[in-house]
């Protein structure tokens, strides 16, 4: 199979999520990742676990742009109790938020990188937090660690102000 045009490659820029089928001598591989950098020759993508694969542009005989993975509906998904209750403030949330990721951040123009949060944590398919300002920006780094769903924990509705704007819902 002939490699692509590396026109047809060219949306893949730094940020966004792709799929790629890399030919091996023994056969092709699919990575599903986001890529990280991107030039005329190579593109490096880092997948839900963290590895970096480097791609020769050469290698790839199909690629293209996917959205952030869609998961369960946050509002009928288990949620980790055990897990929860031991993160800061986890006990202790009077609010839970929710929303997918995807539903969130689709429409979105991707950061080409993400700095690492504080106070934010990955827990299976959760992406779980308090209210905060840079809430899209935690969650694009979620979406990369894996994450499926936001989880936003609130002591009350005063500190949940605007959250509804992104589209998060109240789960019981």
């Amino acid at each position: 199979m002939p490699a692509p045009d590396p026109g047809s490659l060219a949306d893949l820029v730094p940020g966004v999520r792709a799929t790629l089928r890399r030919r091996f001598p023994d056969g092709y591989r699919d990575v599903v990742g986001f890529v990280v950098t991107a030039d005329a020759t190579t593109l490096c993508v880092e997948d839900r676990h963290g590895a970096t694969h480097v791609l020769r542009r050469d290698e790839i005989v199909a690629g293209h742009r996917v959205g952030v993975a869609r998961g369960r509906d946050p509002l009928r998904a288990p949620l980790p109790e055990a897990e929860l209750a031991a993160l800061p403030g986890g006990a202790a949330a009077g609010l839970r938020l929710v929303c997918r990721l995807s539903d969130l951040l689709d429409e979105r123009v991707p950061p080409a990188a993400v700095d690492e949060p504080t106070a934010a944590w990955v827990v299976g398919e959760w992406l779980v937090c308090e209210p905060r300002p840079d809430l899209v920006g935690v969650a694009w780094w979620g979406a990369r660690r894996g994450a499926r769903s936001l989880l936003v924990l609130a002591c009350d509705a005063t500190a949940s102000a605007g959250l509804a704007d992104l589209g998060l819902v109240q789960r019981r």
